[in-house]
C-alpha cells in the first residue's frame, strides 16, 4: 500500500524523498528575544485553547451532541441514586475488593489535587524548554494548561450550583450558593486529566489501562470518602476528559500570531510584512 502511494504520489510530480529538504531544527540558543517570543506565544496558546474549551457547543456536530447527551443522562442517573450508591459503599467498608481501591486511591489521591502537581509540571515545562526535549515540554505544557482551563471554568460553576458534600450530613439534595463546593469534583477532573494526556503522549495501551486505572481508584476514594456524591464525581471526570482533549486538539502554543514576510505587499508590487494567525478549524 505504500508502494502505491509513493508511487502516486511520484506520478503527480512530487519530488524525490532524497531531494527535498530536512526540516531546519529550532534555534534553542540563548536570547531574550526568543524568550520573549516563548512566553508571547504560551500567553496566546493558552487564551486560544481557553476560548476553544469555553466555546466548545458551537463545534459539536451530531455525534459529539449524543455524547454529552449521554454523559449527562449518566450524570441524572447517578444523581438519582447518590444517597444509595453512599450507603452502599459504607456497608462494604473493609471487605475486599473495596479495601484494595480505596487504598490505591489513597496512594495516587494527592496527584488528583492541582497544588501538588502545579510546581512539577511547571518544572517540566521550563527543563523542556531550556533542553530542547519536546517529549518532556509538551506533556508538562498540557497538563498545566489543562488543569488551569478546567478549575476556571470548574470553580466558578461549583461556588454557583453549592452542592453540599456528603461529609456535611445534610443529604444529596442540599445546595446552598457559596458554601457548598461538592459539584463537580476537582479531583476527579485533575486526576482524568492526567491519564488521558499521558496517554495521548506516551501511546501505549497497556501504560493507558494503568493510567485510567489509577485514576478510576482516585474518583472511587473520592465518594467513598464522603468528599463527593458519584454524580459530583462522575461529571468532574467527564469535564476533565472533555478539556483534556479539547486541549490535545489545538495547535501547540508556539504557533500563535505572529508577523512574517509575505512574497508581495498589498499592492502586488514587492515583499511586505503580513500578520499570520492560526485559527482551529471546527
Amino acid at each position: 500500500m505504500a508502494g502505491v502511494l509513493l508511487a502516486a504520489q511520484m506520478g503527480a510530480g512530487a519530488a524525490p524523498v532524497a531531494a527535498r529538504q530536512s526540516p531546519v531544527p529550532p534555534d534553542r540558543s540563548w536570547s531574550w528575544a526568543r524568550v520573549g517570543g516563548d512566553v508571547r506565544d504560551a500567553g496566546v496558546g493558552f487564551a486560544r485553547d481557553f476560548w476553544a474549551v469555553v466555546s466548545f457547543p458551537t463545534r459539536l456536530d451530531g455525534g459529539g451532541w449524543a455524547t454529552l447527551g449521554g454523559v449527562a443522562a449518566v450524570g441524572v442517573g447517578l444523581y438519582s441514586m447518590d444517597a444509595e450508591i453512599q450507603r452502599a459503599t459504607r456497608r462494604q467498608a473493609g471487605h475486599q475488593p473495596h479495601a484494595a481501591l480505596r487504598d490505591v486511591g489513597d496512594f495516587f489521591e494527592p496527584v488528583g489535587l492541582m497544588g501538588n502537581t502545579n510546581a512539577l509540571w511547571a518544572g517540566g515545562i521550563l527543563v523542556g524548554w531550556a533542553t530542547g526535549q519536546e517529549w518532556l515540554r509538551a506533556p508538562a505544557r498540557d497538563l498545566l494548561v489543562s488543569h488551569w482551563i478546567a478549575g476556571l471554568t470548574r470553580n466558578p460553576l461549583r461556588d454557583l450550583v453549592g452542592r453540599r458534600r456528603p461529609a456535611d450530613g445534610e443529604g444529596p439534595r442540599t445546595f446552598i450558593r457559596g458554601k457548598g463546593t461538592s459539584f463537580p469534583s476537582g479531583h476527579a477532573s485533575t486526576i482524568v486529566q492526567v491519564a488521558a494526556i499521558l496517554s495521548h503522549h506516551i501511546d501505549r495501551s497497556w501504560v493507558s489501562v494503568l493510567l485510567y486505572t489509577a485514576a478510576g481508584t482516585v474518583v472511587f476514594q473520592r465518594v467513598d470518602d464522603d468528599k463527593h456524591w458519584a454524580s459530583d464525581a462522575w461529571m468532574g471526570a467527564a469535564w476533565g476528559w472533555g478539556v483534556s482533549r479539547v486541549v490535545l486538539r489545538e495547535p501547540a502554543s508556539g504557533d500563535g500570531p505572529r508577523l512574517v514576510v509575505s512574497p508581495g505587499g498589498p499592492s502586488g508590487a514587492g515583499p511586505g510584512l503580513a500578520l499570520r494567525i492560526p485559527w482551529p478549524g471546527p
